[in-house]
Order: structure tokens, then sequence, then C-alpha cells
């Protein structure tokens, strides 16, 4: 019957009402592509260390010039980009666009954590929102080398990408990857 309520679309109307126009269609000339980029914090607070290390420094605020190694450390952000279409995995560094590689080549996706030592004996993570006390690393290979690797707290986009890969066929995908892949969508 039209009247039960599991025969009712998410437009609130019976499913026989539904007109074929409404039902909306993705389009399918257009690629998909991910973007990676490092988080805005860090692009912006780059130049905003040098601005405010060179303005310390010439009002005679000497403690200021602390902040211009911050600021230079953090320039790289700004030119730092990962692309990925439905056929390659493109990586853009200060030296410009990497060699693309082929998306059916990757074999193998890991999220581990960081290796820091003042973590190293922490056994469990703690989450506060999006914030993690352990952080983790993405990495992608082919059979035989590491294609990508980045530190995903420091990335913005991360996640679609991870789930993107992981859903490939023919992707390794071990069983502490998957279970930090579920824990932290």
């Amino acid at each position: 019957m039209a009247g039960e309520p599991n025969d009712i679309t998410s437009v609130g109307r019976a499913a026989d009402e539904v007109a074929p126009d409404s039902v909306p269609t993705a389009p399918i000339d257009q690629p998909l592509t991910i973007v990676l980029r490092p988080h805005l914090l860090l692009r912006v607070g780059g130049p905003a260390c040098i601005v405010l290390a060179v303005a310390g420094i010439a009002t005679g605020i000497y403690v200021a010039a602390l902040f211009l190694p911050i600021g230079i450390a953090l320039i790289p952000a700004l030119f730092q980009r990962v692309e990925v279409n439905a056929q390659t995995v493109r990586q853009h560094g200060l030296r410009g666009w990497k060699e693309p590689v082929d998306l059916g080549s990757i074999k193998m996706l890991r999220l581990r954590r960081v290796p820091w030592l003042p973590l190293e004996n922490m056994r469990r993570a703690y989450r506060l929102g999006p914030l993690c006390s352990v952080p983790l690393r993405l990495s992608l290979a082919t059979s035989d080398q590491v294609v990508l690797q980045l530190v995903v707290a420091w990335w913005s986009g991360w996640m679609p990408l991870a789930r993107f890969i992981a859903a490939l066929p023919d992707i390794d995908l071990d069983r502490r990857s998957k279970t930090r892949l579920e824990l932290r969508g």
C-alpha cells in the first residue's frame, strides 16, 4: 500500500507518486577529482609568521625573530597538493608536479601511527572532536614502491581519498587500517 511508512521516499511522497524527472542523476561526463591540500592554518601560518617576524624586528622587538624559522618551515605548505582522479594520483611539491602514478597500479593502503618517541608507549588513542592524540600516516604503495605518504593531521580531505582508494578492487587493506578508517569516519 502507498500509505505504508516503508513506501515513502526521501521527499515524503509515496513511491508510486514520484515523478521520474525528480530523481537526481549523477553527471557522467564530469570526472571524479579529489584534491588534498594542507590545512588552511598551515598555509596561512607560514607567511603570517614571516610578516610577524619582520614587523617585530623592524619595531625593535628582536624576540619576534623566533617566528622567522617557523614561517620558513611552513612555506612549503603553500605549494603542496595531491590530486586523485579516476585514472591517476598526482603530487605537487616545491619542485612542481611529480610523475603521475596510475591508480590501477596502487596495491596497498595503510593507516599507521606516526613513529614519534613520546607516543611510543601510548597504547590507546584519545579523541576530542576531530582531534586525536595519536596522529596517523596514510601510505599508498604499488607492488615495489611507496607512492604517497602523508600525515593525516596536517591534510584536509584525506578521508575521502582513503575511502575512495579502499573501495577500489585489488587493494590490500589490512584489518588495522580498516578499523582505523572506520573509527575516524
